[in-house]
């Protein structure tokens, strides 16, 4: 007696595997027939969502639609923002939405039109630039995510994902500096921006303080605030330690320029937070303006100085 085939049963535990997606290729591998792929499309078990590549809609999922890109485009990878998404990358940084095309990149001369789907094609792919985003689910690793949204970021966005990331490990400094220096090449988009970056955050001198304190003076002017006294001698300065970058007194604040690269911030953080509470014991606030704060966004980093002193104004002339 011949024993009837559940190829129901089969598609189900292959489609299962794959966020509800499965190709026509593992279908025949697994002996299911042409003619019963048919039957399954027919009967709606199955949908064709691609060339040779089916969906089972009752196993649809947040996945389903990276699998159907990676499996309709030969050797692809999940990457860009879709890959950031499932790498849980900050985003405010990346600018992640649901409902966006997918991003895949794969070999060069891999590429196909899938809707839905935008390819990068790429001669440029390493295996330890692939990691596994879910079983059978191949995605760019975390610091080639990095890499490749540095064409796409804004520098402030970069800079931004880049710190937030390395600071989580996701990828290391490490990690992100091997992975540049085997994708660098001219015309790699955002090469430049993301160069400028890193070095910025790692490399082992700080900014010029001189240079530093010259710019935030020179954007004090030009938002036209004034009051702030440069090198200042506060109240509670002991003769040794104690002199701050500017101070306006009348108001009681405080304000450094913090030049030190960023990687170089969290070893000092003890003596930044020290001095902070030396200030907040005398009634005075202290603000902390950054290199990028100064250079990328001028105006709207003096329009918050300028928030805080009308604020103080405000106290001052309750409490009197």
């Amino acid at each position: 007696m011949v024993m009837a085939v559940d190829y129901t049963n089969a598609i189900l535990t292959l489609a299962s595997r794959a966020g509800g997606i499965c190709t026509r290729k593992t279908l025949l591998a697994e002996g299911v027939s042409k003619r019963v792929i048919e039957r399954r499309l027919q009967s709606g078990l199955l949908a064709r969502v691609g060339d040779g590549v089916y969906a089972m809609p009752a196993l649809a999922g947040p996945l389903t639609e990276l699998y159907r890109a990676t499996l309709s485009v030969p050797q692809s990878a999940v990457s860009r923002s879709s890959c950031a998404h499932e790498l849980r990358f900050d985003r405010a940084a990346v600018g992640v939405a649901a409902g966006r095309p997918v991003h895949v990149t794969a070999p060069h001369g891999a590429s196909r039109s899938v809707p839905g789907v935008i390819v990068h094609e790429t001669r440029l792919m390493h295996e330890a630039d692939i990691v596994e985003l879910a079983p059978g689910l191949p995605g760019t690793s975390p610091a080639r995510t990095v890499v490749d949204l540095a064409g796409q970021l804004s520098t402030r966005r970069l800079r931004h994902l880049v710190q937030l990331q390395v600071r989580a490990g996701r990828p290391t400094a490490v990690e992100l500096h091997a992975c540049f220096e085997a994708l660098r090449r001219r015309g790699l988009p955002g090469v430049d921006r993301l160069d400028r970056i890193l070095i910025e955050l790692f490399a082992v001198e700080p900014v010029g303080r001189s240079e530093l304190e010259s710019r935030v003076l020179a954007a004090l002017r030009a938002a036209g605030i004034s009051g702030f006294q440069e090198q200042f001698r506060p109240p509670w300065y002991d003769g040794r330690r104690g002199v701050v970058d500017f101070a306006h007194s009348p108001l009681g604040i405080v304000l450094e320029a913090d030049g030190r690269r960023w990687h170089e911030t969290t070893q000092a953080s003890v003596e930044d937070h020290r001095r902070d509470r030396l200030a907040a014991a005398h009634g005075w606030v202290t603000i902390r303006v950054g290199w990028s704060e100064i250079v990328d966004r001028p105006a709207a980093t003096m329009a918050e100085i300028a928030a805080i002193m009308a604020e103080r104004r405000s106290l001052r002339r309750t409490a009197g």
